[in-house]
């Protein structure tokens, strides 16, 4: 019963999922395959999931920084995989699409940069180009790598912090944290993520609120958890109904009128990207208790 409530909530309000079913947007198949990847965690498959990483990987690039995890844990047998199926995923592209096609696409990736916009509210990239819209977008590129050796570092602190985990009597219960945390990694990095990339979150909350739910997981800080599900789920249908100027502005209307509204603008847009930050704190200070989550829910 409680997972039932649980999934109801995590896959009923998530906005971005809609957004993304109704747009025919391809995330949608990258959030099944990363669905089945968590599945495979869950049940000790792993072999397969190097497999169903490469294909998402040629679906969009961003999957790739999910290999993160196991380059930290040294599962090599994992990386070879992986280049492996991305060697042979490759092949059969390239016999169907042809190599025009392909180097277009690797010619495109450097100007990644130039299509941050309105939508892509998510990244840290769209982050400094609200409050410092003067900069080049190689300055940006080079303030997002800055960025991501940054969160990295953090993320390696906080498991030198749990003492690799020996408590935890499963080794694939970190390596699922390690996915939440990655997922909330790479909707920060990379330039053009935007709202409909929240999908992606809809496993870490369901596990989330299942454990809390079930298992009677005392999480801390558990409001702020509350109000990010919230904010970070409902942030679309909020920009475009809630006036937030004497004049009944929405948050929407905001980009249209930004020059009357110097600092609003950006404060406002600037929030996404602020909730995926807090979120990416909040999971590292909750490893463990997610970790004990996870170990029971088994």
């Amino acid at each position: 019963m409680d997972s039932s409530v649980a999934a109801a909530i995590s896959f009923g309000l998530s906005f971005p999922l809609f957004g993304n079913i109704l747009a025919g947007n391809i995330n949608v198949l990258i959030f099944f395959f990363i669905t089945l990847i968590y599945y495979s965690l869950f049940f000790r498959k792993d072999h397969i999931i190097p497999y169903l990483l490469s294909i998402c990987t040629f679906l969009k690039v961003y999957p790739a920084f999910f290999m993160l995890a196991y380059f930290k844990s040294k599962n090599w047998k994992a990386i070879s995989r992986f280049i492996l199926a991305c060697f042979v995923v490759a092949l059969i592209s390239l016999g169907i699409f042809g190599m025009k096609a392909h180097l277009h696409f690797i010619s495109a990736l450097p100007d990644l940069n130039h299509y941050v916009g309105v939508l892509h509210c998510a990244s840290f990239s769209y982050f400094m180009k609200l409050f410092f819209p003067q900069y080049s977008n190689a300055l940006y590129a080079m303030a997002d790598g800055l960025f991501l050796l940054i969160l990295l570092v953090l993320w390696q602190y906080c498991c030198r912090q749990n003492g690799s985990f020996k408590p935890v009597d499963d080794q694939h219960a970190p390596m699922m944290i390690h996915y939440f945390i990655m997922t909330a990694i790479i909707i920060m990095i990379v330039p053009s993520s935007w709202l409909l990339y929240h999908t992606l979150y809809i496993v870490p909350f369901y596990f989330i609120i299942y454990s809390w739910m079930h298992d009677r997981i005392h999480y801390k800080y558990f409001s702020i958890f509350v109000i990010l599900f919230i904010l970070i789920n409902l942030w679309e249908p909020i920009t475009y109904h809630l006036p937030v100027t004497l004049d009944g502005l929405t948050i929407k209307e905001l980009s249209a009128n930004k020059n009357e509204h110097p600092i609003m603008y950006p404060l406002f847009y600037g929030i996404p990207f602020i909730l995926n930050l807090v979120f990416f704190f909040w999971l590292l200070l909750n490893f463990r208790k997610i970790a004990e989550g996870l170990n029971t829910a088994r």
